[in-house]
């Protein structure tokens, strides 16, 4: 269940999102997580509703994932728990203060309402359920990709982003154009043209928008690790 899990957010992070994923596992934290994908988010400072909307659909890709394979939302695991907190923190940051939402318009609904009020989480609960579906749709359409990456993960428990780039490069070269899938280059120069790694590895979310609960969380797995 968690090569299912992981691999799910390693699929839609790198795909959908076009983060670079650094290392997937499903060897247990000390943190109590089952396993863990390690991303980097896209460089810059800001980002469009489109952004946010992929973040939410890589915090529900190991759910999507895990429905995928038992068919059935009552027997998926209570692993998706923190994955729900980061969408939900995204989606309600999205109608609460970045005014992205076409039927409050630009309004800072926190400082206007508060976020508790019927109607916020309705609309809400109908983008929840919007991107849920979109993520699950996503991952049929790379079923066989899922399926050996879990695999994949089963039997190695670890995988470092070469091993990820080149499996996802088996299953999409074929279909690049005709899917406008683009795997972007996250390389960079350093002053004599050479290639070197970045440094330093990030979590599902950007930091600055993670509520501070995340932020305390993500820091005690960087101190663990």
């Amino acid at each position: 269940m968690t090569a299912w899990h992981e691999a799910g957010h390693a699929i839609v992070s790198k795909l959908v999102a076009k983060q670079k994923v650094n290392k997937v596992t499903i060897i247990p934290s000390t943190s109590g997580a089952g396993g863990i994908t390690f991303m980097e988010p896209k460089e810059g400072s800001y980002y469009s509703k489109e952004d946010l909307e992929n973040m939410v659909k890589v915090s529900y890709g190991g759910r999507a994932a895990e429905y995928i394979l038992l068919r059935d939302e009552n027997k998926v695991t209570t692993g998706t728990s923190n994955d729900i907190d980061k969408a939900t923190n995204i989606i309600m940051a999205m109608l609460g203060s970045y005014g992205m939402s076409d039927r409050f318009g630009l309004l800072n609904l926190e400082k206007v309402t508060g976020l508790n009020h019927e109607y916020i989480l309705k609309e809400a609960k109908e983008i929840s359920n919007k991107l849920y579906q979109e993520t699950i749709d996503f991952l049929e359409e790379n079923y066989d990709l899922l399926k050996e990456m879990a695999d994949l993960l089963m039997k190695k428990e670890t995988l470092d982003e070469e091993e990820v780039d080149a499996l996802i490069l088996k299953y999409t070269s074929n279909k690049k154009e005709k899917n406008n899938i683009k795997i972007p280059d996250f390389t960079e120069k350093n002053g004599e043209g050479q290639e070197k790694k970045k440094r330093g590895i990030s979590q599902l979310i950007p930091d600055k928008l993670i509520p501070d609960i995340i932020k305390r969380e993500n820091l005690a797995k960087k101190e663990e690790d």
